[in-house]
């Protein structure tokens, strides 16, 4: 299994989520920063100012298409998820900010794949 974070993050601002998340674990944790094959036991952190799909089982970074106020990323990358993995997708929200997820992990538990929050 690959894991893959997916967080609200200032466009403006470095991240260093992945720098925080390779201190506690063993795996490699991988910024995403161009199209990349996911891979089983590896983390995979968006970073600031844009989207993330998957097809194919390969993360593919995205300009963002919703203005900076209005954009969900969790609930773009998870439709994606939904549609390339169907029933072995797997969505969860470890907290939230406002609604973004819902609809993401909506399409996931129509296709049969795991929500949880």
């Amino acid at each position: 299994m690959a894991f893959v974070i997916v967080q609200h993050l200032d466009p403006t601002q470095p991240g260093m989520l992945p720098e925080l998340l390779q201190r506690a674990t063993p795996m490699p944790v991988i910024q995403v920063t161009e199209t990349v094959t996911i891979r089983p036991d590896s983390i995979y952190v968006i970073p600031p100012g844009h989207d993330l799909s998957l097809l194919h089982r390969s993360l593919y970074l995205l300009e963002p298409h919703a203005p900076r106020g209005l954009r969900l990323p969790i609930d773009f990358f998870f439709r994606s998820l939904a549609d390339d993995l169907q029933e072995k997708s797997i969505g969860v929200i470890l907290s939230g900010m406002g609604s973004d997820g819902t609809i993401g992990l909506r399409a996931i538990k129509e296709k049969g794949g795991l929500a949880l929050v």
